[in-house]
């Protein structure tokens, strides 16, 4: 192709490359000092007007990628985030791993600024100040010095690091570290962005998911609609806006429903559908449930063996970890049985939103909080010509990138598991291993090969422990 000067047209911006450029330098020397010239790559005049002829292809380059920045669908970087800030929303920033750390030694010794490190080189800051109290220990929340998804496996967090207590003994951890995210991606960014400009829209329906996405902490949503007079296939209610949503805090999340939905919609028809049991040890005026969902928010509904031991209806804490199994709710001294009881309780969380505009009229607002569903994959792959432990490790971290990508309600596709697995390769045009047998299922000892249905307000989770790939 001959060379073309910089233009913008119908596709975009036309720059030449730099074979282009460098022909038309040589040809444009042929034309002044004469056709008989020496132009061959050997002589000199070839290699200075390569020199230039490189430096005016890294400037259509430049102008190339600076076009680009004012496109969405393929500006980078910083320049990607200036155009979210025209629709009001960020990069998400890296999280921080955290997990509970049991530490022990002599009683009353005040550990300050303590660091444990795990046996993969991470370290774990514990609180400012540690006071071990009479028992000789305590159980503390530490959060890891590495931004992103660190995992520390029961019993790795194990050394102390660095103490200013000659008190501080031991340390270790009985549950896995619950790991935070990285910084978030172009391609999501990007993702996110496309959904963003539906806040517009001519739906309120599209509009509510787009400014629940636009919440910094929220990662996923699902907004279900039943315009019918009659329970859907969720058991949502009739006339209802049901929305699911993973992260962010009560009172944003309310606040943006109440601000998009309709006049009159009922946003608590599924507080009756979405229910579970636990089971709880009573205790002056506190109580902690340990729930089989691994998540505990909404309200009490009934006590299953001690009808007397709660006043149905007591509002759980609402601030809650997604992902923890114990969370304190405050209910009556008397309810303090102490006995372990079984309860019912509903996964919904109702929020007061107060409207400034109909004289500060209160109206209670309810969501779902999506409930992690680990997934268990268990995997047999034969190692073929190249194969190492570096592409067992790559085949697990693949399924659990697929496992852990899945939307709210999703189904786990039993066939994508292998799809997964193979995304490890190398070259697929020359295997390094063979998948021998895949199983699945939502419980510990995996033997399933189906799809895996979700509820509605089920996101699939997955990490090292729950996926285990073995060579044979």
């Amino acid at each position: 192709m001959s060379y073309l000067a910089p233009s913008v047209g119908p596709a975009g911006l036309s720059i030449a490359y730099y074979q282009d450029i460098l022909q038309d330098n040589l040809q444009g020397f042929l034309n002044v000092y004469g056709q008989n010239q020496t132009i061959d790559p050997s002589s000199a005049i070839y290699q200075l007007l390569s020199i230039i002829s490189l430096k005016h292809a890294d400037c259509n380059a430049g102008l190339q990628l600076n076009y680009n920045q004012s496109s969405p669908v393929y500006a980078v970087g910083a320049g990607l985030d200036r155009l979210c800030k025209l629709v009001g929303i960020a990069r998400r920033q890296a999280t921080f791993s955290t997990v509970t750390l049991t530490v022990g030694g002599t009683a009353y010794s005040t550990i300050t600024n303590g660091v444990a490190e795990d046996e993969n080189g991470y370290y774990w800051n514990l609180p400012v100040s540690v006071t071990i109290p009479a028992g000789g220990s305590v159980n503390v929340a530490a959060v890891c010095s590495t931004p992103g998804a660190v995992v520390a496996e029961a019993g790795q967090v194990d050394i102390i690091s660095q103490s200013s207590s000659a008190g501080w003994l031991t340390v270790t951890n009985s549950s896995p570290s619950t790991p935070g995210t990285a910084v978030e991606s172009d391609s999501e960014l990007r993702a996110r962005f496309a959904v963003s400009v539906a806040v517009p829209s001519i739906t309120l329906l599209a509009g509510t998911e787009a400014d629940l996405l636009a919440l910094t902490d929220v990662e996923r949503v699902s907004v279900l609609e039943n315009p019918s007079s009659s329970t859907d296939a969720y058991g949502n209610g009739p006339h209802s806006l049901t929305c699911v949503v993973q992260g962010g805090t009560a009172a944003e999340i309310a606040q943006v429903i109440y601000d998009n939905r309709g006049i009159g919609c009922n946003t608590l028809a599924a507080a009756g559908n979405v229910t579970t049991t636990a089971t709880f040890i009573s205790g002056a005026s506190t109580i902690t449930v340990t729930s089989a969902t691994g998540l505990v928010v909404g309200q009490l509904l009934s006590d299953v063996t001690n009808s007397a031991a709660i006043v149905a209806g007591t509002a759980i804490a609402a601030t809650y970890v997604v992902g923890s199994t114990t969370v304190p709710i405050t209910v009556p001294t008397a309810a303090a049985s102490g006995v372990g009881d079984t309860i019912n309780f509903t996964l919904m969380v109702v929020t007061p939103v107060a409207d400034p505009n109909m004289g500060g009229q209160v109206t209670n607002i309810g969501y779902v909080p999506a409930v992690p569903a680990p997934v268990y994959v268990t995997m047999t792959v034969h190692g073929l010509t190249g194969f190492t432990t570096a592409t067992l490790t790559a085949i697990q971290v693949a399924v659990i990138d697929y496992l852990n990508s899945l939307g709210i309600g999703e189904p786990v596709v039993y066939s994508e598991l292998y799809g997964a697995a193979l995304n490890a390769r190398s070259n697929p045009d020359i295997p390094a291993f063979s998948v021998r047998s895949v199983a699945s299922a939502l419980t510990s000892t995996p033997t399933g090969t189906s799809d895996l249905a979700l509820n509605f307000y089920q996101v699939a989770t997955a990490t090292a422990s729950t996926v285990l790939v073995t060579a044979v």
